[in-house]
């Protein structure tokens, strides 16, 4: 796979192993996302320089209308580029939760301890990355929680 068929890819994945994207819940959305990023390499990014990594985040975002959003993102930085916004991409899958009082609360707890997001820069990263993701606030409060949308978006970074 290059970085441009990732989207692609990603979908036929979703597609062979849910019920659709509406169905997935936080919890899956990880799994998928992981599975993906441990099975499949980009051909045309280095992981030895971080040009394939994933990044969990979560927290309560304004844009588009605002809700509880818990994030999972593949980033693909294009060998032979210039490290710009040009060459760097992101396919993102992300689950929406209404906002509410303990969601805001458990958000702002942990944007100043600084733990609503984490990134893994390798497979061999992976054991690490998600016993954060599965362990964080974010998890325990999707838990229990009907998303009201999932969207996966490819898009430039920047």
């Amino acid at each position: 796979m290059t970085s441009h068929e990732a989207e692609r890819e990603f979908r036929s994945i979703i597609a062979s192993k849910t019920k659709g994207l509406d169905t997935l819940n936080a919890a899956g959305a990880l799994k998928l996302m992981t599975d993906f990023y441990r099975e499949q390499r980009a051909s045309d990014c280095d992981l030895s320089t971080d040009g394939d990594m994933l990044l969990f985040e979560w927290g309560i975002y304004p844009w588009g209308g605002e809700s509880f959003r818990v994030k999972i993102t593949r980033q693909l930085i294009r060998r032979g580029g210039d490290d710009d916004d040009d060459d760097i991409f992101q396919l993102t899958l992300c689950v929406h939760y209404p906002p509410d009082d303990e969601a805001r609360e458990a958000a702002n707890a942990a944007r100043a301890s600084r733990i609503s997001n984490r990134w893994c820069s390798s497979p061999d990263e992976l054991p690490e990355f998600l016993h954060f993701a599965s362990k964080s606030p974010a998890l325990a409060l999707a838990s229990h929680r009907t998303p009201f949308k999932v969207t996966l978006e490819y898009h430039l970074a920047g």
